[in-house]
């Protein structure tokens, strides 16, 4: 049985990649701290790809118990995981960093740092026992480059392209691939917040593009599925951006 878990799914780019990748697996586990988003997902998923089996669950990323709880269910199920996509994050305060909260700051780091690594110890765990996998981890532009006000985002995500570099080393050799995509101005999830609520933000940051257009989900989706497919057997401890030549 072909399982692949995408954890923060409930919209965005996370259900994008489910979506695009429903009819290339038999099982979907779709996780996240909104379960009944998750499950709208599935419900969408499994109307348009009758063979492919949903599975909701609740998972709190922050805490370690619930992460080894999601993946005990896992193992309850008899569900083996052939691959992972890790979505889930948030892009926390912003403010200049002088006038920032240390708490805020923290959980920041504490959701898309320590929260992405909870889920690749597990992955890997998991994937050892059934030979391999390919696990992904959702990082960002800013993972390479500065930007104002978000100091504590742009750390998050240099982080985890430094841990995904780091975990690909470590499993090499025992099957399992592990990379990292690098979405930039996608017209989805935070971006799209901005672009409804920040007057101008639009014309800005499609100025600042060289292609002079927002990414789409559907975009990141693509790249997302030949990285945690088979035709991807090379491939590990890499960053793919996808920003319309922005860190060009």
């Amino acid at each position: 049985m072909s399982a692949l878990l995408i954890v923060g799914c409930a919209s965005g780019i996370g259900k994008a990649i489910a979506l695009h990748l429903a009819k290339r697996f038999d099982v979907l586990v779709l996780a996240d701290i909104d379960v009944e988003g998750a499950a709208r997902v599935g419900e969408e998923i499994a109307a348009a790809s009758p063979a492919c089996r949903c599975e909701a669950l609740h998972v709190d990323i922050r805490c370690g118990d619930s992460v080894a709880a999601l993946f005990a269910e896992l193992e309850a199920r008899g569900i083996g995981l052939a691959a992972a996509a890790n979505n889930a994050g948030v892009l926390g305060q912003r403010s200049p960093l002088v006038d920032s909260d240390p708490v805020q700051w923290r959980d920041t780091l504490e959701l898309n740092v320590v929260g992405t690594y909870l889920l690749v110890k597990h992955e890997i765990a998991a994937m050892r026992n059934n030979g391999g996998g390919r696990i992904l981890n959702t990082a960002s532009e800013f993972g390479a480059r500065g930007a104002v006000n978000v100091s504590a985002y742009v750390a998050s995500k240099h982080a985890v392209i430094g841990m995904t570099r780091a975990a690909a080393l470590e499993v090499a050799q025992s099957g399992i691939l592990i990379n990292a995509i690098c979405p930039g101005a996608i017209n989805a999830g935070i971006t799209r917040k901005f672009v409804d609520e920040v007057d101008g933000f639009l014309e800005r940051t499609t100025q600042e593009i060289p292609m002079r257009r927002l990414g789409h989900a559907d975009e990141v989706a693509s790249a997302a599925a030949w990285l945690l497919g088979p035709d991807n057997s090379y491939m590990t401890g890499q960053s793919i951006f996808i920003d319309g030549g922005n860190t060009a």
